[in-house]
């Protein structure tokens, strides 16, 4: 789980930090500012979508389906792709979170001790380490981005869609080693 956590923040967010920065080609309109906010929106809604796809559907196909969404998204940086990203992250964010509450009921059930600071703790720790290391990684991108370069893109679109396959393989496998 911490491993998940640590793909989560360290490099499935590579194509969402590089909104803001997208180029505005002549324009005095803000596309990244616009971009960003929209990406926002689809985090918002993302945990509402995917609890309504999980009521229709197994969660093993939630999973995939919010990778894909994370993964094509990146394809083709637009409007409607940025708010995209956003719902595919949240439902990975929020799916993450899930297994963490679990991790800490099934310790209190086994130990009988409560120890939710703990593993919550170590699961933050995680998040703020691996978020500086992805930013990190992403600082050579910016400016091959800001100058709507083909590979900084393809680049940053590369690594969130990778990362999303990991995290949707890894959490896959755990569900499948606890049935």
């Amino acid at each position: 789980m911490i491993l998940a956590f640590a793909i989560a923040t360290t490099l499935l967010p590579t194509l969402s930090r590089l909104l803001i920065f997208f180029p505005n080609f002549g324009s005095e309109n803000p596309q990244g500012a616009l971009l960003l906010t929209l990406f926002c929106l689809g985090c918002a809604l993302g945990p509402t979508i995917q609890h309504t796809v999980d009521l229709a559907v197994s969660k093993p196909l939630t999973d995939t389906f919010a990778m894909l969404i994370v993964a094509l998204s990146g394809l083709a940086i637009g409007l409607p792709s940025a708010t995209l990203h956003g719902v595919g992250l949240a439902a990975i964010g929020v799916r993450l979170w899930a297994k963490a509450a679990s991790v800490a009921m099934n310790d209190a059930t086994a130990s009988g001790r409560r120890r939710d600071a703990l593993i919550f703790g170590a699961v933050v720790s995680c998040i703020h380490f691996s978020s500086a290391l992805g930013l990190l990684i992403l600082g050579p991108a910016i400016e091959g981005f800001t100058q709507g370069s083909n590979n900084a893109i393809a680049f940053a679109t590369l690594v969130t869609a990778l990362s999303a396959f990991g995290i949707v393989l890894l959490t896959q496998k755990r569900e499948a080693a606890a049935a």
